[in-house]
């Protein structure tokens, strides 16, 4: 694969208003909820608010057998997984706690997928208010975060790896989709916390908003005293590097004006 480092002074106007939207979309807010720190120190684990109401079960999407976010959630609140999949076979060494099922996450239903709304309904949580959702399905999430997740409020917390393309023309054209998702999403949540990944190459780096990114949620009757971030990120001790030996990139583009 070829990779293409773009420069501020190469990048077109579009794209820079684009990356400008999406800063003005996800900035972190302080509340009054503490934050901690769920699963590996690298790629796979989280940072996630925690003296949230008691979890009814954890959801979580795109494991790639990766279950160290299942496993400490469960050692922590003693709750159950419904892990999903399509890429994968079975989970190695599965614990009883975990349900794994080889199927996707879309906006519909088809032969190996089907929706989150339908997942809740088949597993019994229609009426459960404090799910919990891990979703890191490589670039998907931008289908299934829309008026047809009518079961969204059903979650008291999300945590999402968002990827945007690394060709700066189909970001430019997935500018109303971000549009739509960032609404949805602030619409029903307060955005937490935010945390680069630095995995991939970043083409944009001068734009201060990373091509990957985990975000984390909490549902907006659940948290007071609501505020934007004071400090850049990442915080020492919750926030590691996904890609270890690779520099963590650094985010403060809430704090200029």
């Amino acid at each position: 694969m070829r990779l293409i480092y773009v420069y501020m002074d190469s990048i077109p106007e579009q794209f820079i208003k684009v990356c400008n939207k999406l800063r003005k979309y996800v900035i972190p807010h302080k509340t009054n909820l503490k934050k901690m720190r769920i699963g590996n120190e690298s790629d796979g684990g989280y940072v996630v608010c925690e003296g949230l109401p008691e979890y009814d079960a954890l959801y979580s999407y795109g494991s790639d057998d990766q279950i160290t976010f299942e496993k400490e959630f469960y050692n922590l609140y003693g709750k159950e997984s419904y892990v999903y999949d399509h890429t994968v076979d079975a989970i190695t060494d599965k614990p009883d706690y975990l349900h794994f099922f080889k199927e996707g996450v879309s906006y519909q239903k088809t032969h190996d997928m089907d929706t989150i709304d339908n997942h809740i309904v088949k597993n019994g949580h229609t009426d459960c208010k404090n799910l919990f959702a891990q979703i890191d399905i490589e670039g998907s999430e931008w289908h299934i975060l829309n008026s047809n997740f009518r079961m969204i409020t059903n979650f008291s917390q999300v945590v999402i790896e968002f990827h945007l393309p690394i060709d700066l023309v189909q970001i430019v054209k997935m500018e109303t989709i971000f549009d739509y998702v960032f609404t949805f999403m602030n619409e029903k949540f307060v955005c937490t916390h935010i945390h680069a990944n630095n995995s991939p190459v970043q083409p944009w780096l001068d734009t201060n908003f990373p091509r990957i990114f985990e975000v984390t949620y909490v549902r907006k009757d659940l948290v007071t005293n609501v505020e934007v971030e004071d400090k850049p990120y990442p915080i020492e001790g919750l926030d590691f590097t996904c890609a270890p030996g690779r520099a963590d990139l650094q985010l403060d583009y809430w704090m200029k004006k």
